[in-house]
């Protein structure tokens, strides 16, 4: 069970000394969860800090980013949060050290017109050490050629991502075959 007295920090680098060293893989887990799905965190930036390492590297196929603090500021500057999401396909520990995540990711940005990146989908990989995260690895299902280009040009490269509905009705039908 997550600990709801520990407030979530946005803004600033939580000092090291508030770091949250004992949670589990699975309460570290359940935390992310909670961040991805009621904060939206990969638009807002809303993250609980206290479970990442002060150094945790933020890495995804156009940036690296380091400090969760960092990390925030840049997300919550480079998308539109009312028309935008992130949702969460799935997510499990996947071995002592990793949690993995999938998600489909449906964007604006915040430029003049607000102009959207096609909706698409990817994972994350949470690597843990000594408690806490110490990496957030994204992969994307697209190229960030495509991710880019889409932004100008809807029609460019693969087709959008089907919404999490039929993705996980899919990945459902999958499962019984």
């Amino acid at each position: 069970m997550v600990n709801a007295s520990v407030p979530v920090r946005v803004a600033a680098d939580v000092p090291s000394s508030d770091k949250r060293r004992d949670l589990l893989p699975d309460q570290l887990l359940e935390v992310i969860k909670r961040d991805f799905s009621d904060g939206q965190y990969y638009i807002t930036g809303k993250l609980d800090q206290s479970i990442f390492a002060d150094d945790c590297e933020f890495i995804d196929p156009t940036t690296n980013v380091k400090g969760p603090g960092t990390y925030s500021k840049a997300v919550a500057a480079l998308f539109d949060r009312e028309t935008s999401r992130a949702d969460l396909i799935s997510i499990e520990v996947t071995d002592p050290q990793t949690i993995t995540s999938r998600w489909r990711f449906d964007a604006a940005i915040n430029f003049p017109g607000k102009p959207r990146i096609k909706p698409y989908t990817g994972s994350t990989r949470y690597i843990i050490k000594d408690g806490l995260i110490q990496q957030h690895i994204e992969t994307w299902d697209i190229s960030t050629l495509d991710a880019f280009v889409s932004i100008f040009i809807p029609s460019f490269g693969a087709p959008p991502a089907h919404p999490v509905a039929r993705i996980v009705s899919d990945l459902n039908a999958q499962l019984v075959a």
